[in-house]
């Protein structure tokens, strides 16, 4: 942020604004600087991995998908990235690779990843 305009300058302070948005529920506000981020860098794979949580709240799993594809590919060592794709599989039936993204995570981060799957798996609809 220009500290004395206030305004948004790079890519990483849209992403910021998105994500107040985001957490405000502003969902367009919040895809919309995630795709300015992305326009000023195409490479801030944070603010893909972003677009794709505001994507899935708005229920376009399709283009979440694609985001989180994005993001990995720019940062296959996230993996949080790897969570969050996992989830989104795991809702829309895909539980194969769910598991892969989940295995993934685990094996980028050991120690912490594990109780985040554990929590979508016990979130997840009985029968799966």
């Amino acid at each position: 942020m220009n500290p004395s305009t206030q305004k948004p300058e790079t890519a990483e302070d849209y992403n910021n604004l998105g994500e107040a948005k985001r957490a405000k529920g502003d969902l367009d506000g919040a895809l919309a600087h995630y795709n300015r981020a992305i326009e000023l860098k195409p490479d801030l794979a944070t603010a893909y991995n972003n677009r794709a949580l505001a994507r899935k709240a708005r229920g376009d799993v399709a283009g979440a998908l694609a985001d989180y594809d994005k993001a990995i590919a720019l940062k296959p060592d996230h993996a949080q990235i790897h969570i969050n794709r996992g989830e989104l599989k795991r809702v829309k039936g895909d539980l194969a690779g769910a598991l892969a993204d989940y295995n993934r995570a685990i094996e980028l981060d050991p120690i912490r990843r594990w109780r985040s799957i554990i929590a979508a798996w016990r979130s997840a609809p009985r029968g799966i």
